[in-house]
């Protein structure tokens, strides 16, 4: 699925993020570590194509609506990476960051009060 996310057509991306979020729902700590920080949350966002940040940005929304509570302890890069998907200059990527939004104030609900100071 992460390698669906930089595919040149936006329904499979979509599609993708969205089976990819669903999954990690299931995976175990280390597997879901390993590709929110390697695949969705990596500092390549702002170099990358349009598909690929746009898939990243598509698939961060859905981890997020899935695992919002596992999220929690990447709070802060979540919310700089949305931001940057939001000043994009591609349409799409904004919107979709836009979107994002929704899932980050999600996540930032279930928080306790001792995180939400942290970050």
């Amino acid at each position: 699925m992460v390698n669906l996310l930089s595919n040149s057509e936006e329904d499979i991306r979509v599609l993708a993020a969205g089976v990819l979020g669903v999954t990690l729902s299931f995976s175990d700590d280390v597997s879901f570590k390993s590709i929110l920080e390697n695949s969705i949350l990596s500092s390549d966002q702002l170099s990358s194509d349009v598909a690929v940040r746009h898939g990243k940005c598509v698939a961060l929304g859905q981890v997020l609506k899935y695992n919002g509570e596992r999220c929690i302890p990447y709070h802060q890069q979540i919310v700089e990476n949305d931001v940057a998907y939001i000043k994009d200059d591609t349409i799409m990527i904004c919107m979709a960051g836009i979107s994002v939004c929704k899932y980050v104030l999600n996540a930032y609900n279930t928080m306790s009060e001792a995180n939400k100071v942290d970050s």
